[in-house]
This record gives structure tokens, C-alpha cells and sequence, in this order.
């Protein structure tokens, strides 16, 4: 299973890589370079991509993969940090690929992010008319940047389609 993880912090990058690893996945890891329009590939264990190339749009490589698993906020376009990764998980969304949101920010009472988040949170992860959406089990947020928990709960999502 190739899984794409997306993340600007070159830490949380070695713990995605251990845990993909340890979770038997293969994966593609993508860094917004500083104007945030190309990636640099920093690792890809399934032999699609050369490490260290770039490559002009994640949207380029989401139709290579089995999974998505992507940061929420990094530097897009150049204007400061934004919830980037909501882009990501809905065109992942809309391919019908399973996704997680690993964030550190937690929803809006807890976390970094803070009040930036209740309207993903508040609007959709917690709301009752969402609940039984089927493309809603393919979507994961994960707020406390646990990757273990990121990979584990996509690759039971590419297990069950």
C-alpha cells in the first residue's frame, strides 16, 4: 500500500517515516518548498518518485497512491500558513482515496490552532447530519499528530474498499 504524507516540519517528517515503517506502508513524503506552490519529494519508498525531485502540484501524485495523510497547516502560495491541508483532503475526498488530517491543533478549545479550527471541527467532524456519510469512513482527523494512529486508520479504510 502506498500512502502520500504531506508535512513542512522536517521532526514530525522522521516520525510519519518510522511510523509508516513500523505500519508496513510504503510511502511518499512531500514538503511544501518556502513559496509553497512546488514539493520537494523527500522520501518515496514505493519507487514512483526520485527523492529530491519537485514536482508542481500534490494533485499530481494523488492519483498514484492507495491513501492520503496530510498536515493541516503549511505555507500555500507564499501567504503564510493556512489550513492547506483541508485542499488536500478534499480532493482526496473527491477521488474517492481515504484521508487523514493529522494535526497537532486538536479542536477549538484545545491545540495550537486554536479557534482557526472549530469550523472543520464544529461544522463537520462533530456534526450529527455528517455521521453516516459514506465517504465521511474515509476521512480521518487526527489531533494529536499521532501518526501511527493516521496510517492505521487509512490503511483499514483501503482494506474495507
Amino acid at each position: 500500500m502506498r500512502v502520500l504524507v504531506i508535512e513542512d516540519k522536517n521532526f514530525e517528517i522522521s516520525r510519519a517515516m518510522n511510523a509508516a515503517q513500523a505500519a508496513g506502508v510504503s510511502v511518499i513524503v512531500m514538503t511544501p518548498e518556502s513559496h509553497g506552490m512546488t514539493f520537494e519529494v523527500v522520501s518515496d519508498e514505493s519507487g514512483v518518485m526520485d527523492s529530491g525531485s519537485s514536482v508542481s502540484h500534490w494533485l499530481d501524485v494523488i492519483e498514484q497512491v492507495d491513501a492520503v495523510v496530510t498536515d493541516l497547516f503549511w505555507k500555500f502560495r507564499g501567504n503564510g500558513e493556512k489550513p492547506s491541508g483541508l485542499l488536500v483532503a478534499l480532493h482526496a475526498a473527491a477521488t474517492g482515496k481515504p484521508v487523514c488530517v493529522c494535526t497537532a491543533g486538536g479542536d477549538y478549545k484545545d491545540g495550537h490552532h486554536g479557534s482557526e479550527l472549530s469550523f472543520v471541527f464544529d461544522g463537520y467532524i462533530k456534526h450529527e447530519a455528517c455521521a453516516n456519510l459514506e465517504q465521511k469512513k474515509k476521512f480521518f482527523w487526527n489531533k494529536g499528530k499521532d501518526w501511527e494512529a493516521a496510517f492505521a486508520a487509512v490503511k483499514s479504510a483501503v482494506r474495507k474498499s
